[in-house]
Parts: structure tokens; sequence; C-alpha cells
């Protein structure tokens, strides 16, 4: 048998008898050898280097290499142990002796202690800190708080991540545990971040634009509405200014628009970098239809402190009752759909404060309304008896 420079001799003793079968092989430009009892093991053996050059360069798997793997497969047989339990015991006594001092000495524990004090330190969110703490959570519950960070290999965490349900978990699960595994390499606590080669297969979807709603069933909303000024001018800053829910009434203790970010005489609204989603300051300028008359119904003299001067809590609790089972960012999708047809879209773009720009915005809001229906939203009022109070 010969296969890409690898050949089958048999050796014989004096008698003429064959003893044993020798392969020889090129390994890394030399010339190697390796004997065998039987024929069928030897030819075995040089199919299994003809399938090593086979799989990509990346991957090296030497000729010995594949001595070693079978004498580990009939040892795995004879002690009767499956040979992936055993790959397991012999990695973590591997990783016990070898690895860095460093990470034999950290804990999970104080890991993810040290992770989140300095993502604190530089100003995470308070939502993007309760999702690590959220994730990190379920890490050491897994592994103990006492478990050493350096015994955490890529394959524990791909059963770990594989074993939550929704494919839109494991996303989230696994981007935090990138960042966190990042951040141990970066500052020396591991020399090897074992989430590199995980990622996770994403379902195709047919990609449709956001609902949104009629310009009737908008109308029925601030009918329904508690009539109250700060009820409606915080529901009319998302349906009429686009402007997101977490930036009017945040989850958590971030800022959240002011009366005093609302310029009544220049007909200006902006959004601090503190309060904004994106970190970034954006101006909402202009008569833009409605807006300024639901703003208008809370008097001068008590514009000061937040416009939406009520819990997240309650909050949520009238966008339920109200509107049902919608998602929380319709009526900024409302805003977006109708404001292409009223306002130049590279406002509306602006006011978005998308960070793809007009690619977003094409992509998802282009074309849902018409001008006529938009010249009806934009023209939705006040009901004249609500109380300027």
């Amino acid at each position: 048998m010969k296969a890409s420079g690898t050949t089958i001799e048999e050796r014989r003793t004096k008698n003429g008898n064959i003893r044993s079968y020798r392969v020889k092989f090129f390994e890394h430009g030399k010339r190697k050898s390796a004997t065998f009892r039987t024929r069928t093991d030897a030819e075995s053996f040089a199919q299994s280097i003809l399938t090593a050059r086979t799989i990509p360069s990346n991957i090296d798997i030497s000729a010995m290499g594949i001595i070693r793997q079978i004498q580990f497969q009939e040892l795995c047989a004879k002690l009767g142990i499956e040979v992936e339990k055993a790959y397991d015991e012999v990695c973590d006594i591997l990783i016990k002796k070898y690895i860095h001092t460093a990470e034999r000495n950290v804990s999970l524990g104080e890991a993810v202690k040290e992770f989140l004090k300095a993502r604190k330190k530089s100003n995470c969110r308070d939502s993007t800190m309760n999702e690590y703490i959220h994730y990190l959570g379920w890490l050491e519950n897994s592994f103990a708080d006492t478990y050493p960070i350096g015994s955490i290999t890529e394959k524990k965490l791909r059963v770990l991540i594989n074993s939550k349900d929704k494919i839109s978990v494991q996303e989230h699960f696994l981007m935090r545990l990138k960042t966190f595994f990042r951040y141990l390499v970066r500052e020396g606590f591991l020399t090897i971040n074992p989430t590199v080669n995980i990622s996770i297969e994403k379902v195709k979807k047919d990609e449709t634009p956001p609902e949104i709603l009629s310009v009737e069933e908008v109308e029925k909303i601030f009918k329904n509405l508690p009539q109250k000024p700060s009820v409606l001018a915080s529901f009319a800053l998302l349906a009429f200014a686009g402007i997101r829910p977490e930036e009017i009434c945040p989850k958590n203790s971030k800022s959240r628009l002011a009366w005093e970010n609302v310029d009544f005489s220049r007909r200006e609204i902006t959004i601090p970098g503190a309060t904004s989603k994106i970190r970034k300051l954006r101006v909402i300028s202009g008569d833009i239809g409605n807006i300024w008359k639901f703003l208008e119904l809370t008097p001068e003299p008590q514009r000061k402190g937040p416009i939406c001067n009520f819990s997240y809590s309650t909050m949520r609790r009238i966008r339920r009752k109200i509107m049902g089972k919608a998602t929380q960012d319709i009526l900024r999708h409302c805003f977006g759909s109708y404001g292409y047809h009223y306002l130049d879209p590279r406002v509306v773009v602006e006011i978005m404060g998308h960070v793809r720009g007009f690619k977003t915005f094409e992509k998802f809001y282009k074309g849902i309304a018409n001008e006529a229906e938009a010249r009806k939203y934009f023209s939705i009022e006040p009901n004249k008896k609500t109380p300027l109070s």
C-alpha cells in the first residue's frame, strides 16, 4: 500500500515468515516509521495518516499523535472507561499541573467580583450591569465561587451555553461571557480565552418591518390615557418625537428627560448623552406637528424636574392597560413610519438617533405608511377638556 509517500513493508524472520509490518511515512519533511503486528493495523494507520492530511492546515495532527490516540483508546477499553470521560479527567490533571500559578489561585467568584468592579468604573449602564450579574450568576452556579478560573474549558462552557433552550438566550449569554473572559485575559488572570472558538448558529428569519398602529388606534390611545399632563406629555414624546421609552422613563436610576431639556421659545428638545441610549447628545428641533400642544398642557410654573414624574412600573401598567400586548417601542415605530412621509427623512433619522444612519431607517420604516395618513397622524391633538395641572 502506498499513499502520499506512505508505504507498508513486510518484516520477515530468517526463515521467511512475516513477523511484523512497518509503515514508513513523512512528517514535517522527515522520514519516520511505525511497526504493527498485523497488516490490518498497519493499513488502518496508513489510512489514518491519509485522512489527517485532508484536515485543514491550521489543525495539526501528527502521525505519532494518531498512534498515541490509538494507544489511549486501547487503554480506556482495558480500564472500562469512556474515552470522552477519560479525556476530561486527563485535561483536568494537566490544567492543575501546568497552568499558570495565577490562574490556579484566582477563583471564579473573585474574578467575577473584579470584573463587575471594572465595569462599574467604566460607567456601564445599570441595565447592562444587571445583565452581567444575571448571566455571570449562571456561571457561578454551574462551577461554584471557589472554582479556579483556569479550569474552565471551552467544552464545559459549550455544555453550559447549550443547556439554555432559546437561541436568543444562548446568544446573550455567550456575548456576556466573551466580554468577561476577554477582560480576564487582558488583565492577566488568564492566558487563554476559552470562548474564542464558541459561536451560536443564528436561526435565519425573514426580515419584516416593525408593526405600527393605525391613526385611529393612536387616537384611541390618547383618548383613553389618564388625562394628566405628565402622562400625555410622556406618551406624546414617544409617538410624535420618536424618543425611546428608556429615555423618558427608564427602569433603573438612569437620568430621564427633564423639562430643563425643553426650550419652548426655540422649539427644541435636547436629549443629553447621559439620558440617551446611545450616549450621544441629539437635538430635536422645529415645529414638529402636534408635539408642542401636548407639552404645553403642563403649566409653565410646573415645568421642573423629569417630564415623566411617575415610576417605570406605573408607566408599564398604564401602557399594558391602554395598549395591551403591544411592544414598548411601537409608538416610536409609528413616528418613524409616518414621519417618513410628513418630515424630511434625514430629519427623522437625526431625531431617532439611528447609529447606522439612513440604512436602518430605510430598512425598517420606509414605505409602511402613506402621505395622507401621515398628515392625520401628526394632526392628533390633546382632548380640549384635559386639565392644565
